[in-house]
């Protein structure tokens, strides 16, 4: 009798569990990102990717400066995956370089920099998770955001992003034009 409860309570876990990862399962729609953010244009490269779960793509302003965007989508009940993994697999030699709080015209967006070595040479980068207004510099603070926000909990997919330019002797310009970018690409994020 105790053994046929017993049983009968673990399938129906079972069942249970089962129903909730269907029901969290979404099929992920082709992502996109506009031809434009502001001043800056996008440009055909070699560096572009379009997939349902990826785009890539280049923006340039007035001053041919360019800067690389990275948008991942992933379901929010898979593995977590970090872009910063990526630049380690890539043998990329990544160092982070602090936390950028950037202020957007929605909210502070929370970013780590990371410079890396790239084949066409030095990178500078700024990484974050996030759905909707909810960003995190990090995968620590993020799974907490997921657990704690249901904004973030209850959504069927969360990005990660990535907004990498070239390296220059300046620092602060580099910082600058990430940061511009990151802010329109946050809040385009937002609407999603």
């Amino acid at each position: 009798m105790i053994c046929g409860a017993l049983c009968a309570a673990t399938f129906g876990s079972f069942r249970f569990a089962q129903a909730r990862i269907q029901t969290q399962s979404v099929p992920l729609q082709v992502m996109t990102l506009p031809k434009e953010f502001g001043t800056w244009k996008t440009f055909e490269s070699a560096f572009d990717i379009t997939k349902p779960e990826v785009v890539a793509r280049k923006y340039i302003n007035g001053g041919d400066q360019w800067v690389g965007v990275v948008v991942r989508s992933s379901s929010s009940s898979a593995v977590l995956h970090d872009l910063t993994s990526c630049l380690i697999h890539a043998d990329a030699k990544a160092q982070v370089d602090g936390e950028q709080h950037i202020a957007t015209k929605t909210k502070t967006l929370d970013a780590t920099m990371v410079n890396f070595k790239h084949k066409f040479g030095p990178r500078r980068a700024l990484l974050w998770f996030q759905k909707g207004d909810q960003s995190a510099s990090n995968r620590w603070t993020w799974r907490l955001i997921s657990t704690t926000s249901p904004t973030v909990r209850d959504a069927p997919v969360y990005y990660q992003v990535e907004v990498a330019t070239a390296a220059s002797d300046n620092k602060e310009a580099d910082i600058a034009r990430m940061n511009e970018v990151s802010a329109l690409v946050f809040d385009e994020l937002v609407k999603r």
